[in-house]
């Protein structure tokens, strides 16, 4: 009897020890098991790939590429302020948080800048942001090549819309732009209608010609120029063009637009304003050599800027065409020139920016360090390169301070003191002053 209640005691402590070490298990494994990622389902190549929505799952067919590429928002942190870093009770300023910004967060709090979320598309090194955008409403979309997926980002808190591959993989594609509830962008041969909402492909159709650049959006016309030199708008909501205008060279910089009107300029320096509603000209004229870099239309100050590769910069009165005033530079004139206020600043590779009076093209300071602006207040113009941000004073272009960054792909202006890093793996924080 003895000897089996000592059997019976031995059996149960066994069981117990033996419960106790799975429940350990299952613990750490659930402690431990990092977020799963959501899977795509192999399928031969074709011109559409599937979507994730907001529920993670996957819609339609896909890729084999994509199997890689279909990845979820990394490091999303909502309204991060860094002035709070050094409080270590905030599990969100945790080094663990802040070792996926682009910025680092001592920097961050030495400019009085409030991160408002990050995240990461995470793009692989076989893969680079080709082209991108800010859509009204309040999105970004992103493109990647060579697998050309899209990514559809709700600016609001980072979080991802959709993603999914348009077109082939010999399609090479062009900042798109939105159109009512669609995105539009376009290949080199076709436009293509994508769904805002869901990705889903609307419909393409085959451009009159071939071009290299993005259009001009104008009300319902999407206004291209084409390498044989053909200027035509094409009717987003019917697929056709309405109208063609022929210039006397190739088209490579993109046409800019006003409310009204669309400028061209053309690989032998011929420049030309249409209207943009039926491609009627309203003046013409021409620079010295090719122009490969765009214009800038100042509405406020009813000013065309033109760079040229003749190293000159021409300012145009925008109803007549007449010449209001010339910049000569000590090189080509390869960059688009931007509007600030009362200053155009134009970009120069090997000269650095160069600020000038917009009414009459008066150097007003220059920078030795070629930086691209992108947003001013009444104080400060703020600029970008590859690697870092810059602070100008406006009205001595002076450097007020100098941020460090991981390599740049663009610097956004949103709007209410509001902007935007993008870098090249991928990683976005969204930045309040």
């Amino acid at each position: 009897m003895k000897i089996k209640q000592w059997t019976l005691l031995l059996l149960t402590c066994c069981l117990t020890i033996t419960l106790g070490c799975a429940n350990k298990q299952a613990t750490d494994v659930q402690t431990s098991q990092p977020v799963q990622k959501s899977k795509v389902t192999k399928s031969d190549p074709g011109i559409i790939a599937g979507t994730i929505g907001g529920t993670g799952k996957v819609i339609g067919s896909t890729f084999n590429a994509a199997d890689s590429l279909v990845r979820g928002t990394i490091s999303l942190i909502p309204f991060v302020d860094v002035r709070k870093a050094q409080n270590v009770q905030d599990p969100q300023q945790s080094s663990s948080f802040r070792n996926d910004f682009p910025i680092a967060a001592s920097e961050l709090l030495r400019s009085g800048l409030k991160v408002h979320w990050a995240s990461n598309l995470d793009v692989p090194k076989s893969e680079r942001i080709s082209c991108w955008a800010v859509l009204e409403g309040g999105f970004l979309v992103t493109v990647e090549v060579p697998s050309n997926l899209f990514t559809v980002i709700n600016l609001r808190d980072g979080s991802i819309v959709w993603r999914q591959i348009h077109g082939q993989y010999t399609d090479r594609f062009y900042t798109p732009f939105r159109h009512e509830d669609y995105i539009c962008v376009n290949s080199e041969t076709h436009m293509f209608k994508i769904d805002l909402r869901t990705g889903r492909l609307a419909e393409f159709v085959e451009l009159k010609a071939v071009v290299n650049n993005s259009p001009a959006h104008v009300n319902n016309f999407a206004i291209f120029g084409g390498l044989n030199g053909r200027i035509f708008g094409h009717d987003i909501n019917t697929g056709f063009p309405k109208w063609s205008y022929q210039m006397q060279a190739g088209i490579t910089a993109h046409p800019v637009a006003s409310p009204a009107s669309v400028f061209v300029g053309d690989s032998s320096g011929v420049y030309i304003l249409l209207n943009a509603n039926d491609g009627t000209p309203s003046w013409k004229g021409r620079a010295f050599r090719q122009i490969s870099a765009p214009g800038a239309i100042a509405v406020e100050q009813n000013i065309v800027l033109i760079p040229s590769e003749d190293q000159t910069l021409y300012a145009l009165d925008m109803t007549f065409g007449n010449d209001l005033w010339r910049y000569h530079a000590k090189r080509a004139l390869t960059h688009q020139p931007h509007v600030m206020g009362d200053m155009a600043l134009l970009p120069i590779t090997g000269n650095g920016l160069i600020a000038l009076d917009i009414q009459t093209g008066k150097p007003i300071w220059q920078t030795n360090e070629l930086l691209m602006p992108y947003d001013s207040d009444d104080e400060y113009i703020y600029c970008h390169k590859s690697d870092s941000l810059w602070v100008l004073d406006k009205n001595t272009g002076k450097t007020v301070s100098q941020i460090p960054t991981a390599a740049l792909t663009d610097m956004i202006a949103l709007g209410n003191k509001q902007s935007l890093v993008i870098t090249k793996t991928g990683r976005l924080l969204k930045l309040q002053r």
